[in-house]
């Protein structure tokens, strides 16, 4: 499998395209660094045609990432894989066999230090800026982690001072440690991009978290309208709601199901919802669970058709004959699907 890591950090990049194999280590592909209005592009090169799963490494100060960046472009497919850069990094060194349940993972870079304690995800983490000296930086770490004895793991970047006082600061405080040394396989490339790539392919991770819904995100005029907030299933068809819920992602079944006991008023909407509910009925009936990985729908509020967009596990085979109801057919690209409902003229 195949997955790209950002790690976002004051309006900077820097991405890791990942490879694990079925037996293995995780191999690095290419790594470097871009600008927000690059991603796209950057996205759909590496993907070359091919689904391309990503994850995201950031956070403000302490804050675990809830959603998004301000101004992060979309890339498809969306993401469900949001994670804080200490944990993403620690990832990174975990899957590569560097540290253990035990340890405590440090990484000095210029600005600030990322810290994880045990197993990534697991235990606690996070980030101390490096404002003031080393000494009382270390300190409060110490106080927050009080109790817990561990093993160092110290990673440094190239670029950043303090590697030698911090060592000898982690010995006085009579731990012992051990130091990251650059691994060329790693390709020089952001340890925190690299674990949210690894993240990428396996979300349900201690530690990532899909992103938030934000509110007040859709334009006043047109808008791309997610499932849940749409309102396509409600009234009268609950119970096409709840067949498209056993479709969908465990996660994502229960907001299927609260969208389904919305009222709904509008006849357009109601044209839209029976449009799309009316074509994907029997597909629905033969799909099996979590077949749905991701469903996107654009319309207007003035408009009686909607777009759909499906991407399907990699599992599920579909030809365009499984869909007779649609007009026109399905179109197929990699593995997503678009369509187009009409309600009433």
């Amino acid at each position: 499998m195949r997955a790209l890591g950002f790690h976002e950090e004051q309006g900077k990049i820097q991405w890791a395209l990942v490879d694990q194999p079925d037996s293995g280590p995780p191999d690095v592909l290419a790594a470097g660094s871009a600008s927000l209005s690059e991603l796209p592009s950057l996205h759909r090169r590496l993907a070359a045609g091919r689904r391309l799963p990503w994850g995201l490494a950031w956070s403000r100060g302490e804050t675990r990432p809830r959603d998004l960046p301000d101004g992060w472009p979309r890339l498809r497919p969306k993401t469900l894989a949001l994670v804080h850069p200490a944990v993403a990094a620690g990832i990174w060194e975990w899957e590569r066999g560097r540290m253990n349940a035990s340890d405590l993972f440090l990484w000095l870079r210029q600005n600030e230090m990322h810290w994880s304690a045990g197993a990534p995800g697991v235990g606690p983490a996070g980030r101390l800026s490096r404002q003031g000296p080393l000494q009382e930086i270390w300190g409060r770490l110490q106080q927050r982690l009080r109790g817990r004895e561990a093993t160092v793991v110290l990673a440094v970047d190239e670029q950043a001072p303090g590697r030698e006082l911090l060592a000898e600061l982690v010995q006085s405080s009579g731990l012992t440690w051990r130091h990251l040394q650059p691994h060329p396989e790693d390709r020089g490339a952001d340890r925190a991009a690299l674990g949210a790539a690894l993240a990428a392919m396996e979300p349900e991770r201690p530690g990532v978290l899909p992103p938030q819904l934000r509110r007040g995100n859709a334009p006043a005029v047109t808008g791309l309208l997610i499932l849940g907030l749409l309102g396509l299933v409600g009234g009268g068809a609950r119970l096409r709601g709840a067949d498209m819920a056993a479709a969908l992602p465990p996660k994502d079944a229960g907001l299927v199901r609260q969208a389904a006991a919305l009222p709904l008023a509008m006849d357009r909407v109601l044209d839209r919802r029976s449009a799309f509910l009316n074509a994907l009925e029997h597909s629905l009936q033969h799909a099996p669970a979590s077949a749905l990985q991701e469903l996107e729908l654009v319309t207007g509020p003035s408009s009686r058709e909607v777009l759909a967009r499906l991407t399907l596990a990699p599992s599920v085979l579909l030809a365009a004959q499984d869909w007779p109801e649609l007009s026109p057919p399905a179109t197929e690209t990699g593995r997503t699907w678009t369509a187009h409902f009409r309600g009433r003229p």
